[in-house]
């Protein structure tokens, strides 16, 4: 469905030139090439943003990265109480001191879904998802995943990174409860990410790096974010 959807608004957008594009950038504001903060909740890029459905494509990566998960019965799949965790997120940037929902138009944007027994990433070549190990809710504001990865390195050469669990710890930062910052561990170091529960994306203005000829590099000139800070500030 995603590559449909685009794929005819771009036709659109070439046969109409700038016209067709212009009515769908009514309530856009520019940022630099390419770039615009869309407000406009009607628009086909907040459809984007927030659908989640695989086309045959998608749901072909994410079935065989199952397989590979789970052949030879090294990781079980599971079903786990989710306690509450919203299922699809989507990454958001800071921009001038306000945050922003961010699609990056040409691979969708980084975006997760942590369903009931595995938490999927969206990559540009298709959606691969690891089981779910284990779910726990730390509080009102904080949930920690833990995945149980099996990634078919030769256990002679790199056993270290074959059946390891990778722990993501979830921390609500906002007073709705639907920014998070993701903070998961991996190779012996944290990475941080603030995301948003799509269901709420509404409730902010987009920021769309979009170009009908799919030339688009994801936008660069966006504030630092101290995600320590925002955790331990909450």
């Amino acid at each position: 469905m995603h590559r449909l959807l685009i794929t005819s608004f771009i036709v659109i957008v070439v046969a109409g030139s700038n016209a067709v594009f212009a009515q769908e950038s009514n309530d856009s504001i520019p940022v630099a090439k390419n770039v615009f903060i869309m407000s406009n909740r009607s628009s086909v890029f907040y459809k984007r943003i927030t659908d989640f459905t695989m086309d045959n494509y998608e749901i072909g990566s994410y079935v065989n990265s199952i397989k590979e998960q789970t052949q030879g019965n090294r990781i079980q799949l599971k079903k786990h109480d989710m306690q509450g965790l919203p299922q699809n997120w989507v990454k958001v940037i800071a921009y001038k001191g306000k945050y922003y929902p961010y699609l990056y138009e040409s691979l969708g944007g980084e975006r997760y879904q942590i369903n009931d027994s595995a938490m999927v990433n969206y990559w540009m070549d298709g959606p691969v998802a690891k089981p779910i190990a284990v779910v726990k809710k730390l509080s009102s504001e904080t949930y920690e995943v833990r995945l149980k990865a099996y990634l078919h390195f030769d256990d002679k050469v790199l056993p270290h990174l074959n059946n390891r669990e990778d722990t993501i710890r979830i921390y609500f930062i906002s007073q709705k409860n639907d920014i998070a910052v993701f903070k998961e561990l991996g190779n012996d170091d944290y990475e941080y990410r603030l995301m948003i529960d799509a269901d709420k994306i509404n409730n902010y203005p987009i920021l769309v790096s979009y170009d009908p000829n799919n030339r688009t590099v994801p936008f660069r000139d966006i504030d630092s974010i101290d995600f320590k800070r925002l955790i331990r500030e909450r």
